[in-house]
């Protein structure tokens, strides 16, 4: 407005004002038409004396009152204080379960929900919701001092209410999170992973402005069985990926899983997001694999059959297919072969590592690699390299429990070893 040739235009919009018209908007807002970045007298007077009062005395008077709350109040001022500088309690880490070994585990989705729980008791400002989805999800804090937060009145819960429900509106429960976050409250939000597309803004955003948010999606893969291709995610891994400053877990087990939440919790400036089963998984026997605390690197090697590290073969999982490839590594072994396995739940975290860690999981000289993911391929060739192969999906999914996905798109233990196989021959053939 006040561009008298160009307002009500997409040229207002769309492209420079230039010299005339600028000049032509000056006079209409009563500046010297010809001055260049002219601030005329009494502006930083003015401004001067407004932040002196409404930022510098308001800041001391704050600071006076806050001295008096810390004397009345000392616990909660010390929350205060620790969200300030967006900390943890002292130990708040100390009571986070771990997991037996279990053939039949569980979803990653439940064990998530029970993990939640000791992360919410640890931690006063750990709040959050879902876009109508908690059941699913299994994201609510059950404790009822938890609460929900909804206006008095309703007699449904209170202003100090810990779970939110945000309602069907993924978008506006993503700016909600990223509010409360700026907020220097630890919020989180939940939905199903293919829903993600909602989201892509807001999630972005939480990059940019390098807040801790955390991101959690559910029902991660074909493993949503009869919901079907339209709740199917195949692309959203990659996507979600490849966001700049986030940091995407797909946890393999109950126990990978919460070495994600230790990761996230002791996070000041970066965003993340957990991708999640709907169906079990067999939580990893620990005694014969390696611990759960290699999440913290992004991948790992979970088992070796070469003690001397040179393994002929290297299958790399993330999420639910992690079982699969332990048992893959089975056949293997008992077809003479010397494969590794890597858990890799965190591609984005796994970069963040030197070079040197990095070749020790994936040493460079072993070219036969296998990787399986229900997903797309698209980010897998810097791990896979040229001659690698990948099992996942390269169309949508069907609608049809998982059992018999599984079979439809092969995703079998004797399939996976079948391509170690080729892989491992051919290269074989050409030296």
């Amino acid at each position: 407005w006040g561009a008298p040739n160009k307002q009500d235009t997409h040229g207002a919009h769309g492209a420079p004002l230039g010299d005339a018209e600028i000049a032509a908007a000056k006079e209409f807002y009563g500046f010297p038409p010809d001055e260049q970045f002219h601030v005329p007298d009494g502006v930083y007077d003015h401004f001067r004396a407004e932040m002196e009062q409404n930022g510098g005395k308001k800041r001391a008077a704050w600071h006076t009152m806050f001295d008096q709350y810390k004397k009345e109040y000392p616990d909660l001022a010390a929350q205060i204080e620790l969200m300030q500088e967006r900390k943890m309690p002292d130990k708040w880490d100390a009571n986070l379960p771990v997991y037996p070994a279990d053939e039949k585990g569980m979803a990653t989705r439940a064990a998530n929900g029970k993990i939640m729980q000791f992360v919410a008791e640890a931690c006063p400002y750990f709040l959050g919701g879902s876009a109508d989805l908690a059941p699913s999800t299994k994201t609510r804090l059950t404790d009822s001092k938890f609460g929900d937060f909804l206006p008095p009145a309703t007699g449904w819960g209170s202003y100090a209410g810990r779970n939110f429900h945000f309602g069907i509106r993924e978008h506006a429960m993503g700016a909600i999170m990223n509010g409360m976050t700026l907020s220097k409250l630890r919020a989180f939000g939940s939905g199903f992973f293919v829903f993600s597309d909602y989201m892509k803004p807001v999630i972005r955003l939480s990059a940019l402005m390098e807040i801790p948010v955390c991101w959690i999606f559910t029902h991660d893969s074909i493993g949503v069985g009869e919901d079907g291709p339209t709740h199917q995610p195949i692309e959203h891994l990659a996507m979600i990926r490849s966001i700049p400053g986030l940091v995407t877990f797909r946890p393999g087990d109950a126990n990978e899983n919460v070495e994600v939440w230790r990761w996230i919790m002791n996070q000041h400036h970066t965003p993340s997001a957990i991708v999640l089963s709907r169906q079990n998984i067999p939580i990893i026997d620990r005694t014969v694999h390696a611990s759960a605390s290699g999440v913290t690197k992004g991948g790992y090697v979970l088992r070796c059959a070469s003690p001397e590290g040179k393994p002929d073969v290297i299958l790399i999982a993330t999420g639910s297919e992690v079982p699969l490839i332990c048992k893959a590594y089975e056949v293997l072994v008992n077809k003479g072969l010397k494969p590794r396995i890597v858990s890799m739940p965190s591609f984005n975290l796994f970069e963040m590592q030197s070079q040197e860690y990095k070749d020790s999981v994936l040493p460079r000289r072993v070219r036969a690699r296998v990787g399986v993911e229900f997903a797309g391929e698209y980010g897998w060739g810097k791990y896979l390299g040229l001659d690698g192969e990948f099992i996942g999906m390269s169309t949508f999914g069907e609608s049809a429990p998982l059992k018999m996905l599984l079979e439809k798109f092969n995703f079998t233990p004797e399939r996976v070893a079948e391509v170690a196989e080729k892989v491992v021959n051919k290269l074989k053939s050409e030296t």
